[in-house]
């Protein structure tokens, strides 16, 4: 990364750093007053962001935890140690994101410490008070209401087996549209499953409308019909066990208050994933902006009062500039932690390389997906440049920067990637035009 784009992605993490100035500052206070030490997990540009803004002069925070071999022993510009997670132990542990949550819970979990885990992230987005950060309250849910779900699948090129697994939870919902975005018909890979009365097929007359307008269109057709939430789903998503009446159960409860616009399960590849994910000691829910489109449950009311879904993304960024639109305006966006979906986030085929001890993700989405995740994070940034949430979409391009050199189609995707800036300037957005 350059010095002059490192410099605005440590800015934009300071914005979002103090969204929460307050109460993170009266957090640390707390647990040194208490005489507790305090560690953070990751030495990264956001752990260092934090400690600049938080803890310039090492005051409260023992060290810093990192698993990356060249970064243990070393000393930060602030005068936190990084040690490996085994040199020390402490008794409360900061991460700074749902990722790396999930990481440090699992881990100590296997190695039966007694730290607890804290995510700024869940601070940060949830607007939580200190006292509901410092003790964790279990979650009773009491029934208060009956909501009628509507699911949404939107799909491309779907297959037979994408039909049968909406077929496995058409019946959970009361009522399921298939929503076909392809070319051409796949009426007849529909009439195969005999589906339940209560899900429709539609296709689209071979026009591709992307991921965000059908969800547009649906909650029109949806006023007045007393229906009060969209469950959307990726065609290739399957829901566990338990997970649509887990989440309706939540919607149904006195704690589903008013300004709740999003609840969204957790993301798992299998059944290992799931089981290990809810050993791990998660709490019930945690606020967050990483939910992805499927799984999610939006309240209609919400939709309509934050204008809908942007129709300038077509795909890519379509769900997160969803979710920050909602945060913006003081809705909540929850993740419900024992509900899973089945769901294989990027291309079976994509990996991880390893750099200089680095990890780069890659995926075999091609040129063309580079192009919209590109493109729409610009414009993201653009959109919400100054507000808490810029960083978001500096962190995306940072990662597309490295990634995309490491991928076989490396020149393509480069060319793309200059098609996707020229066009960013020129507002050119939507679908692609060629």
């Amino acid at each position: 990364m350059d010095l002059v784009k490192e410099r605005g992605t440590m800015q934009s993490l300071y914005h979002w750093l103090a969204s929460a100035q307050d109460t993170i500052s009266q957090l640390l206070s707390y647990y040194h007053a208490k005489g507790k030490r305090m560690m953070l997990w990751g030495a990264g540009n956001r752990g260092c962001a934090f400690l600049q803004y938080y803890d310039p002069q090492a005051e409260y925070l023992s060290g810093v935890y990192d698993m990356y071999p060249p970064k243990q022993g070393t000393v930060l510009a602030t005068g936190h140690r990084v040690y490996a997670p085994e040199a020390l132990m402490c008794d409360v542990i900061f991460v700074l994101s749902n990722n790396v949550e999930q990481f440090v819970r699992l881990y100590v979990k296997k190695h039966a410490r007694p730290e607890k885990v804290i995510d700024i992230g869940d601070v940060i987005f949830g607007r939580l008070p200190l006292q509901k950060i410092i003790h964790e309250e279990k979650m009773k849910l009491s029934a208060a209401r009956q909501e009628k779900i509507c699911g949404l699948v939107i799909m491309y090129q779907p297959s037979s087996q994408n039909f049968s697994y909406a077929k496995q939870y058409a019946a959970e919902l009361d009522h399921l549209v298939l929503f076909d975005n392809s070319p051409e018909s796949h009426k007849n890979l529909f009439d195969l499953e005999d589906f339940p009365k209560n899900t429709v097929y539609e296709w689209n007359q071979g026009e591709n409308i992307g991921l965000g307008e059908p969800i547009n269109c649906l909650v029109k057709r949806l006023d007045g019909t007393g229906y009060g939430w969209i469950m959307t789903f990726d065609q290739d998503s399957l829901p566990a066990r338990n997970m649509i009446g887990g989440m309706r159960r939540f919607i149904d409860s006195m704690q589903c208050t008013e300004d709740v616009a999003v609840v969204s399960p957790r993301l798992v590849l299998d059944e290992e994933e799931e089981r290990t994910i809810k050993a791990a000691g998660f709490p019930f829910c945690l606020h967050t902006s990483y939910i992805a489109q499927s799984g999610m449950l939006q309240r209609i009311r919400s939709i309509r009062a934050i204008g809908g879904y942007d129709r300038n993304l077509f795909i890519d960024s379509v769900d997160i500039d969803f979710v920050v639109r909602c945060m913006l305006q003081g809705y909540q966006t929850l993740r419900l932690n024992d509900c899973c979906l089945y769901h294989q986030i990027d291309d079976t085929d994509s990996k991880d390389i390893n750099v200089k001890g680095h990890i780069y993700h890659t995926n075999k989405y091609g040129p063309l997906r580079y192009y919209y995740q590109y493109r729409n994070a610009l414009y993201c940034k653009d959109k919400f440049h100054g507000s808490a949430y810029e960083f978001i979409w500096d962190e995306v391009l940072d990662g597309l920067d490295r990634a995309m050199m490491l991928e076989k189609q490396a020149d393509k995707i480069t060319s793309m990637v200059k098609r996707a800036k020229l066009d960013f300037a020129a507002h050119v957005m939507g679908k692609y035009r060629g």
